[in-house]
């Protein structure tokens, strides 16, 4: 293998990839980024087994072949000539490169590529398309909610819940609940997959915040987020989710509006206490065209009013300060949505208009 190539492309490239490798050391191979040299392009590959990202550069190749480096030690040292125009990559044996930069050159001990797992690209049974941005911002939204525990494996997955034109996402763990809706290009046949969590972070991470059009290829097991030269695979958790429309109230006593930067605002400075105290718990205390945001520790307490619009009965309810913080921080909207029923049932948070996403966050028992 024999090729040139962009410093700061090829740098990108490694960055990227060294995303799919595994945190805890243990299979040597899988600690190592596989290269292949064709064509005129380089295309780089890393996978932990689960989770695999394949990226493509361009390349003046002048031998074609492959082999394996050491993924993040490379990763690090290209990242430093990312500033050099050219780089040259030569395989001087199977298990040796050199690496010339300006006039200088670096020689690296190689792994054997026959050792490194096949990486399979998806034969679909559905492919759908929607913008990056509208996928990014589905996610964004939600993963917050996903369990970290192991206790109940298939909350450490996301529902993407796949039903005509819309994608709707959804994340819980037992404490709060987020779902995302998004509408998408055309009309599917109803299909649900899980996610695992942590590697849907990671995809969300290198989609790009914009109106380039990415694939979802959907195959039994596996889900493949396909973005021209970059390929992102990933298995999919086996069982079925939760069955979450059966949390969500369908009537409610007390619904307010309020505008959402005064509340996450007073929140923010309310939760400073309320952090203090260990267990992040505010109260809210809803009443005629005020809200009163409050909490209390060892060394104060502290309490903000911030005006509502209220339709049905007052109310006192407690919550976890960072579980309502979560959801607001990721909502565009000048106002939302709460609704409740009482201080024991769950607490939603929802836009004004439409249905485009849902937050419940289950209460607290109210302390005087």
């Amino acid at each position: 293998m024999k090729l040139i190539c962009n410093g700061l492309e090829l740098a990108d490239a490694f960055q990227k990839v060294i995303k799919a490798i595994p945190v805890k050391k243990g299979i040597p191979i899988l600690e190592g980024v596989k290269l292949s040299a064709q064509g005129n392009e380089l295309v780089l590959s890393a996978t932990d087994t689960n989770f695999a990202i394949i990226k493509t550069i361009r390349a003046d190749v002048m031998i074609e072949g492959e082999t394996v480096v050491p993924g993040k030690f490379f990763a690090e040292f290209v990242r430093k000539l990312s500033g050099e125009s050219q780089i040259e990559l030569d395989m001087i044996d199977d298990l040796v490169i050199k690496v010339k930069y300006m006039d200088s050159e670096i020689k690296l001990h190689c792994m054997d590529v026959n050792e490194f797992p096949p990486i399979n690209i998806l034969s679909p049974d559905t492919v759908v398309t929607m913008k990056q941005a509208e996928l990014k911002d589905l996610v964004d939204k939600i993963i917050f909610s996903a369990s970290q525990e192991d206790s109940r494996p298939i909350l450490k997955g996301v529902l993407f819940k796949l039903d005509k034109d819309t994608l709707t996402g959804v994340a819980l763990d037992g404490y709060r609940l987020a779902i995302v809706k998004k509408t998408i290009d055309r009309e599917y046949d109803s299909r649900d997959i899980v996610i695992p969590a942590k590697n849907l972070f990671e995809i969300s991470k290198l989609i790009e915040d914009g109106e380039n059009i990415l694939k979802l290829v959907i195959s039994d097991k596996m889900l493949m987020v396909d973005m021209d030269h970059t390929k992102i695979i990933t298995s999919l958790l086996e069982g079925d989710f939760i069955a979450y429309e059966k949390i969500i109230p369908k009537q409610f006593e007390t619904e307010v509006v309020i505008n959402k930067d005064q509340f996450e605002s007073s929140l923010d400075r309310v939760s400073i206490i309320s952090r203090i105290s260990k267990n992040n718990y505010i109260k809210l205390d809803i009443k005629e065209k005020i809200v009163t945001i409050s909490a209390d520790a060892n060394i104060g307490n502290v309490k903000e009013n911030v005006a509502i619009s209220l339709e049905g009965k007052d109310l006192t309810i407690g919550l976890n300060a960072k579980y309502v913080a979560d959801c607001l921080k990721v909502i565009g909207d000048e106002f939302v949505k709460i609704r409740t029923t009482n201080s024991i049932m769950p607490c939603t948070i929802v836009p004004t208009e439409g249905d485009e996403f849902l937050y419940l966050v289950l209460p607290l028992r109210v302390m005087e």
